[in-house]
């Protein structure tokens, strides 16, 4: 022990050193990740299969956006909303597709046959699609509420490669495209999506609070038992 004491010094240094090179390591082991990849391991025989089925049949994960509205949803200014959301939310790269009613299309008997068109643009009349859906109750379900004061949108995602790391980033994408075309308006998000975001945002917090007071308990004792600055700060 006398001789590590005579080279404390030097290991103070050496000390400091590692620090700085196995900094990069440290940063990665803190980032908090509530994803479903990190429960298994890469190789993993379920994980495996889940990949090969999004490779399959695409992304999973979709994000439910919910407009409500106290009055009515049915007037031409919220239709109008409505196609250009759509529209907005389709043009992200990262967005495979909308289902909503700003791109739904019914069918319309014609003089040669059945076409189709779509259920609301900016010159529709509501009465016409209140009509219209009261014939399809399935369709009126999956687009608006009974009352029709609430409206979904179901945004599937693009199975992308890193798609756990930019989750957060295209998930903010797409809220603030929301944002911009619904100012001020009652907007509501949901989605496997948003629940793992949430975890990590409030992991993130907990995370640093209670690192933070562990530091603090163990530094307090540190003081209690050796009354002693310098080992304090050499600590």
């Amino acid at each position: 022990m006398l001789g590590f004491y005579k080279i404390r010094y030097l290991l103070l240094l050496l000390t400091l050193l590692a620090g700085v090179y196995f900094w990069p390591g440290v940063q990665s082991a803190l980032v908090v990740d509530n994803s479903l990849t990190v429960w298994f391991l890469e190789d993993d025989p379920a994980l495996t299969a889940y990949h090969d089925f999004q490779e399959r049949f695409g992304n999973d994960e979709v994000v439910v956006v919910m407009v409500n509205d106290g009055q009515t949803l049915l007037t031409p200014d919220y239709f109008g909303t409505f196609v250009n959301l759509t529209n907005a939310l389709e043009a992200i790269p990262d967005v495979e597709r909308v289902i909503g009613p700003g791109n739904t299309s019914i069918p319309v008997r014609e003089l040669f046959g059945i076409t189709l068109a779509p259920l609301l643009t900016a010159d529709t009349n509501p009465s016409d699609v209140r009509d219209v859906l009261a014939g399809q109750p399935t369709l009126r379900g999956q687009l608006f509420s009974r009352d029709y004061k609430t409206a979904r949108f179901l945004i599937v995602l693009r199975a992308l490669p890193d798609f756990d790391r930019r989750r957060g980033e295209i998930l903010d994408r797409i809220r603030t495209t929301a944002g911009r075309q619904l100012p001020n308006k009652s907007v509501f998000f949901g989605g496997v999506g948003i629940i793992y975001a949430g975890l990590n945002a409030l992991s993130r917090q907990d995370f640093g609070f209670f690192l933070g007071v562990g530091y603090l308990i163990m530094f307090g004792l540190f003081w209690l038992i050796y009354r002693k600055p310098l080992l304090l700060i050499y600590t």
